[in-house]
């Protein structure tokens, strides 16, 4: 079972928040939190339009629980007044060359941003990463042009490996490359 002991943060405004695993009850809060952060698409690969064909709460359900059941995969969220403000995940690979390393992804609601809770979720993900009995690697994808979340990454020690160029189209046309980032634990 992938699951953290829920842990309290206090970010630098003063206001504390719980980072936990999610079960399958939680299912609304994570379909209301999803509808809201990917109004804000440009730092996603999936759309608002993308996302909304895929929140029905039986099948959210069904991710949570398979997540909660499965050794290899983490979701985090993380919860302020009973309400859903981030979600993160970290997972395994899942053949035998690639199972050493955890692909990791994070949201966090606009306004909660740049207040702390990055870190303190980075700082979860790793924790758990590193106490896993097979993840040697943990790995991410960040936009190029999301300064503030390059800036959290290699401030928890990962480091540029490559980027893909172009590797996303926007609507409006314009580009943007994904920096691939990595760190041992």
């Amino acid at each position: 079972m992938a699951a953290i002991e829920p842990k309290t943060a206090t970010l630098k405004n003063g206001k504390e928040v719980c980072i936990r695993t999610p079960v399958a009850e939680d299912a609304p809060r994570v379909i209301r939190y999803l509808k809201t952060v990917f109004v804000d698409d440009r730092f996603f690969m999936t759309t608002e339009e993308e996302a909304q064909k895929w929140q029905e709460p039986e099948r959210e359900q069904k991710i949570l629980h398979e997540n909660y059941l499965d050794d290899n995969k983490l979701i985090l969220a993380t919860e302020m007044n009973q309400r859903i403000i981030s979600l993160s995940n970290v997972h395994a690979g899942e053949r035998n060359r690639n199972r050493h390393v955890g692909q990791m992804g994070i949201s966090i609601l606009p306004e909660y941003r740049g207040n702390g809770l990055g870190t303190a979720i980075m700082q979860a993900m790793i924790d758990w990463g590193t106490a896993h009995p097979v993840i040697e690697k943990l790995a991410l994808g960040v936009w190029a042009d999301n300064a503030p979340a390059i800036a959290l990454y290699e401030k928890m020690g990962f480091i540029e490996e490559g980027r893909k160029v172009r590797e996303v189209k926007y609507a409006d046309g314009q580009y943007d490359d994904c920096i691939c980032m990595y760190r041992f634990v």
